[in-house]
C-alpha cells in the first residue's frame, strides 16, 4: 500500500509523538534505502519520512523523490519539507528517535544538530542496513507480490525507453560484430547428483550415492563461454595444467567456438572443484588447485598474448578468481594496451574463499563487485551502499560501477562527462529462491563488458543483465546462456 505524502505544515502532530523520523533526499531508490526504511520501521509504531526539500539541485523534483518512498508503502507518512527545515519539523514531531544513515556521521550540519537532539531527548540512530545473503532468502522467501512488482517495475522501465523484444534482438544482432577478450583464472567445475542415503553407523558423516556427474567450464572461461553464446567473438587467454582436466577445457572452449590460448604450466593442475548435490542442496565442494601466482615464465606467455590480441579486440575482460593468473605484471599491461588502443577495460575479483581486492584495478573503464567484496576492499562495514560506492568509485578511478547486490540486483553508477557528477540506476533481481548462485557475477559481467564494448545504452544493458543472471541462477550448474534463451526470457518478461 502506498504511504500517504502530506506538507509539513499540514501533518497532524496531535499523533506523532513518539514516533520514528527517518530524513534523506532520496534521489534514487535501490536496495540499501529499502534496507534502511525497513530497518526503521521496527523500531517504533509509527514511521516519518523526512523529504528534504529543492533547496540543492537533485535528479528530480521534491514531490517526485517523495512519490518514490511512498509507493515502497513502508513508511505510515512521507512528509515535504518545507523552508524550516529538519529541526523545525523534529520539534512539531515530537520523535523517540531520528535514523539516518551512517553517510551523515560526516554530516557537519547534522553533528550541530546532535546536540538539541540530546536536550530535547531525541535518540539518533545511524544504519547502514544488513548485508543479506542467499541463505537469509531462502529463511525467509519472497511472496509472488514482491516478484511480481519487480517485473512490473521492468516493464515500466522498458516503456520508458521504449525497450522491446524486437529492439533486444537488433541490440544482440550489433553484439555479433563485438571482438573481446577475457582474461582470467580457467576453472573447470563439476557437479555430481547424489541420493542421500542417511547417516553412517561408523561415524557421524552423511552417506550418499552417486548418480550423475557433470562438468563445465567455470571461472574465466564461462565468461568467455557466455560471451559467446552472445553473439560475440572472444579469445580467450589462461593457464592450464598438463592433464585430463586441461584436456577436458581445451576441448568444450574448442567446440564452443573460442580462441582459447591456454597456456601448459605442468607444475600446476587445472583448477578443479566439485561439488555433491542431493535435491538441488549442495552438500559439499572439494577444490584442486594452486593458488599461487605463476612463475615468471608463464607470466610473460601470458603478456606476450595479450600484446598480441589487443589491437584486434573491441574490449577485454578480467575475471580474477585471485589463484594466480592474474599478476600485478598482467593488470599493468592490461591498462597500457588500454591506453594504446583506446579499448574499455573491465574488471572483476570473486574472492568466496580466497583474498583479493577491487582495488588494484585502478584507472579500469568498469569494475563489478558485490557488496561483500566492496566492503573487503575498502575495509568499511558501516557506511550504506551508496557511500561504500562512492568511495569505492573515488579510490579506484573507475569511470563505472555495477553494485551487485545479490538477491536485491545491483546499482549503475557512471560517471559524468567532467568525472564529477555521478549517475545511478537500480535493477532489481528477477528470480526469487534461486537454486544455484554461483554463475550469476559471471553472466552480469560478460552482459556488462560486451553491451558497454558495443555503446548500449544503460537502461537496456541493465535490463538485459538482470534477465541474464536470472537465468544463471534458475538451475545447477554453470553452463553458458544461449542468445536464444536470453531474447526469450525478456520477450516473456514483456508479455506477462
Amino acid at each position: 500500500m502506498k504511504s500517504a505524502i502530506k506538507q509539513q505544515n499540514l501533518v497532524d502532530y496531535r499523533n506523532t509523538e513518539g514516533c520514528i523520523v527517518t530524513f534523506g533526499h532520496f534521489s534514487i531508490i535501490h536496495a540499501g534505502h529499502i534496507r534502511y526504511l525497513k530497518h526503521a520501521r521496527t523500531l517504533g509504531e509509527k514511521l516519518l519520512v523526512a523529504v528534504v526539500g529543492d533547496e540543492q539541485e537533485y535528479a528530480f523534483k521534491q514531490d517526485e523523490r517523495a512519490e518514490g518512498v511512498a509507493l515502497l508503502g513502508i513508511a505510515d507518512e512521507i512528509v515535504l519539507l518545507g523552508e524550516s527545515g529538519l529541526k523545525k519539523f523534529l520539534s512539531q514531531a515530537k520523535p523517540s528517535m531520528l535514523v539516518l544513515g551512517n553517510e551523515y556521521k560526516r554530516n557537519a550540519d547534522m553533528n550541530m544538530l546532535s546536540e538539541w537532539l540530546d536536550e530535547n531527548g531525541i535518540r539518533i540512530e545511524y544504519h547502514a542496513g544488513e548485508v543479506y545473503n542467499i541463505g537469509v532468502d531462502l529463511l525467509e522467501g519472497e511472496d509472488k507480490e514482491t516478484r511480481d512488482e519487480r517485473c512490473v517495475w521492468v516493464r515500466e522501465l522498458c516503456e520508458q525507453n521504449g525497450i522491446t523484444d524486437r529492439s533486444i534482438e537488433v541490440t544482440l544482432n550489433r553484439w555479433s560484430k563485438i571482438r573481446m577478450l577475457v582474461i582470467g583464472d580457467l576453472i573447470v567445475d563439476e557437479y555430481s547428483a547424489c541420493e542421500a542415503l542417511g547417516m553412517s553407523a561408523e561415524a557421524p558423516v552423511i552417506v550418499v550415492k552417486e548418480l550423475k556427474c557433470r562438468r563445465f567450464i567455470g571461472g574465466a572461461g564461462v565468461v568467455a563461454a557466455h560471451i559467446k553464446e552472445l553473439g560475440a567473438e572472444c579469445r580467450f587467454i589462461s593457464v592450464a595444467g598438463e592433464d585430463a582436466v586441461g584436456d577436458f577445457a581445451k576441448n568444450e572452449l574448442s567446440s564452443m567456438g573460442i580462441d582459447a590460448r591456454l597456456i601448459c604450466d605442468n607444475r600446476r593442475p587445472t583448477t578443479f572443484k566439485k561439488r555433491y548435490v542431493a535435491n538441488n542442496q549442495k552438500l559439499l565442494r572439494v577444490s584442486r588447485l594452486e593458488d599461487n601466482e605463476v612463475c615468471d615464465s608463464i607470466e610473460r606467455k601470458i603478456i606476450s598474448e595479450i600484446q598480441g590480441a589487443a589491437g584486434q579486440v573491441d574490449g577485454v575482460v578480467i575475471s580474477d578468481f585471485v589463484y594466480g593468473v592474474v599478476t600485478q605484471k598482467v593488470i599493468e599491461t592490461v591498462r597500457d594496451v588500454a591506453r594504446m588502443y583506446n579499448l574499455p577495460i573491465f574488471a572483476d575479483v570473486q574472492c568466496s574463499t580466497q583474498v583479493g581486492s577491487i582495488c588494484k584495478y585502478q584507472g579500469f573503464t568498469v569494475l563489478t563487485p558485490n557488496e561483500r567484496e566492496a566492503r573487503l576492499a575498502m575495509q568499511d562495514q558501516n557506511s550504506g551502499v551508496e557511500q561504500l560506492a562512492m568511495d569505492l568509485m573515488e579510490a579506484t578511478r573507475c569511470e563505472r560501477l555495477f553494485m551487485k547486490l545479490g538477491s536485491e540486483g545491483f546499482i549503475s553508477y557512471q560517471r559524468g562527462k567532467f568525472g564529477r557528477e555521478i549517475s545511478r540506476m537500480s535493477f532489481p533481481a528477477l528470480s526469487a529462491n534461486p537454486i544455484d548462485v554461483a554463475g550469476a557475477g559471471d553472466s552480469l559481467l560478460s552482459v556488462v563488458a560486451t553491451g558497454i564494448s558495443a555503446k548500449t545504452e544503460i537502461a537496456e544493458l541493465g535490463v538485459l543483465a538482470s534477465c541474464m543472471a536470472s537465468i544463471a541462477v534458475e538451475r545447477m550448474g554453470n553452463g553458458p546462456i544461449r542468445r536464444s534463451e536470453l531474447i526469450a526470457k525478456v520477450r516473456s518478461l514483456l508479455k506477462n
